[in-house]
Parts: C-alpha cells; structure tokens; sequence
C-alpha cells in the first residue's frame, strides 16, 4: 500500500515538474554505507547498495536501492532458558524521494523521505534446546526458524550531492528510519557514486 502511495505521489510531482523535464535523467550507481540497529551498542554492518536512479526534473529524483547488513550476535535469557541469536542479519528494500536545493550549485543540499519494507534473519539456538520446544518459555524477537516477517518501513534523509563531471555524481547522506519501533529502527550513513547513463536535451 505505501509503494502505491509513492507511486502516485511521484506521477504526481512528475506533472507539476513538467516544465522542467528538460532535465531529466537515468542512472545507476553503487552506495557503500554502515547500517546501526537500534537496540545495539556498536554500528559494524557494513553494506554495498544497487542504485537505480531517475531525475524527474534538475529538482525531484526518485530511486530504489536494496541493501543488507549484519549486526553483533546477542542473547536472551528468559525463564532460564538462553536463546543465542547469531549472524543477525537486516535487508532493506527502499524507494527514495528527494528533494535538490540550490539548483546549479556543483555542491546540492538535499532532503527526502523513504518509503518501503524491512526483514530480519538470524540463526536461533537454544539451551536447553531445541528452540521448537521452548519458545514458549522464552521471548525472543525472531520466531524458530529465525526469519521474521517483512514489515513497512518509513524514514527520512538529508545529505549533499555533488557533480563531479557531466556524468559522474558523488552523494553523502544520513538515513534514519523506523525510531519509534522498539528494535525497529534503523540508521545508516553512505556514500552514493552515480553514473548518469541517460539525460533528455
């Protein structure tokens, strides 16, 4: 439902832009970040992101990008019994609106909104085990097969774009994403480097 609502609020902004699609353009790119879970101490997860990009106008651009990252392992004891959660791992698949200011300035101030789904995975074990038999007993945030369910995610960017050449784009951006879910929530820093791989005249 909120990728529909994206959808329209982008056809919506392509329309009102219309006079300046002159400069409209395609392209893709590749994102190195760190992703921080909320709940935990350290932010390792290191990740590489596809980008797919296309400029509405010299203004208004929309992307996908999907991206995963691991986070340090923990346990939770319950009831005396301890459930390990290791190799927890976090995917995101996004789509960006974002707003360029300072229009014909090499370095762009930007801000935007994301819109779209998040999933965890870990590998679960249990003692005294197996995990079938006591997670009744004990809570923990994954079920026993240790995949959750893809929930909606929502979230908010700022950074700055800058034009390196006629082509080339680099990107710095902050992310931050779900803060009111417990556990839920998501931050992430990167640097985006786009090719512009098609641009009307």
């Amino acid at each position: 439902m909120k990728f529909r609502i994206f959808a329209i609020f982008c056809l919506l902004t392509a329309a009102l832009s219309r006079p300046a699609f002159a400069q409209s353009a395609v392209g893709a790119g590749l994102q190195a970040g760190v992703g921080c879970q909320q709940g935990r101490d350290d932010c390792a997860g290191g990740f590489l992101a596809p980008v797919l990009s296309v400029d509405l106008s010299d203004r208004f651009v929309v992307r996908i990008r999907g991206f995963a990252f691991t986070v340090s392992d923990r346990t939770v004891v319950n009831q005396g019994v301890s459930i390990n959660e290791s190799e927890i791992k976090r995917r995101m698949v996004l789509g960006d609106f974002i707003a360029r200011l300072r229009a014909g300035s090499r370095a762009r101030p930007m801000i935007g909104v994301s819109l779209g789904s998040r999933r965890n995975s870990a590998a679960i074990t249990c003692t005294p085990g197996p995990c079938s038999s006591v997670f009744g007993a004990a809570r923990s945030s994954y079920p026993p097969d240790g995949t959750q369910k893809a929930t909606s995610s929502v979230g908010i960017l700022a950074g700055f774009q800058f034009s390196l050449t006629e082509l080339l784009d680099l990107e710095t951006s902050v992310s931050l994403h779900d803060p009111w879910q417990e556990n839920g929530g998501t931050a992430e820093a990167g640097v985006l480097l786009t090719l512009r791989l098609w641009k009307s005249r």
